[in-house]
């Protein structure tokens, strides 16, 4: 359903224009994670995430072929996976290394900050560079 609904987001606004927004959705998760005093906030953070998630394959992709030449697309598909690969093995260990210094709460919160800053910085760059307008 996820995948459905970001595609008619993308025919309609293009894909980089809704890259920062399945970036905040995901932001939204550890700050309910922070935030979270029982079990059904967790519960409504895996659904924001869910619909973060699976947005970004199907967005990376399109917003390659929007911004990049055909014939780097497969490139930059390859640099991307292997930067989130990166991250997916050294997110955990960092995160740990962190909360053990200020606690599981600031770090989901410092979490949450650095996914909302990615978010305005992606917007950001895509109106700057692709002359997207920013309102």
């Amino acid at each position: 359903v996820c995948l459905f609904l970001w595609g008619k987001a993308i025919d309609r606004y293009r894909a980089s224009r809704v890259v920062p927004l399945s970036i905040l959705a995901m932001g939204i998760t550890p700050l309910l994670y922070a935030c979270a005093g029982d079990i059904r906030i967790l519960y409504l953070a895996a659904v924001f995430w869910g619909i973060g998630f699976w947005s970004i394959d199907l967005l990376v992709m399109n917003t390659l072929m929007e911004i990049v030449p055909s014939s780097d697309v497969v490139k930059y598909t390859g640099l991307h996976y292997s930067l989130m690969g990166l991250r997916g093995f050294t997110a955990p260990f960092l995160g740990i290394f962190v909360a053990r210094c200020i606690g599981i709460r600031p770090t989901f919160f410092i979490g949450a900050l650095l996914m909302f800053l990615g978010a305005f910085f992606t917007y950001k760059i895509y109106a700057l560079f692709l002359k997207i307008e920013v309102r």
